[in-house]
């Protein structure tokens, strides 16, 4: 994955090839009520035969996407010992 932009505190987008795949991932931070946005999108462009997993892996992404956010607020709400 490669960051192609960066501003601190608020967004970062990187992209990849990883084969047939071109994932697009996009972190955005806004400030919301007293606290903080956070924002994931995932996009991914396929070519060649992946082309045919297309409908299966936009099924699949919501449900990853829900995995990784549950897990980054459980990291976040650890009290440090």
């Amino acid at each position: 994955m490669e960051v192609v932009t960066f501003e601190p505190d608020r967004l970062q987008v990187m992209k990849g090839d990883i084969g047939p795949m071109h994932p697009t991932l996009t972190y955005q931070l806004e400030p919301s009520n007293g606290g903080t946005r956070f924002t994931r999108r995932v996009q991914i462009q396929v070519s060649g035969w992946m082309k045919v997993f297309s409908p299966m892996m936009g099924m699949m992404l919501p449900r990853q996407n829900k995995g990784f956010l549950a897990n980054l607020k459980r990291v976040l709400e650890q009290r440090p010992s």
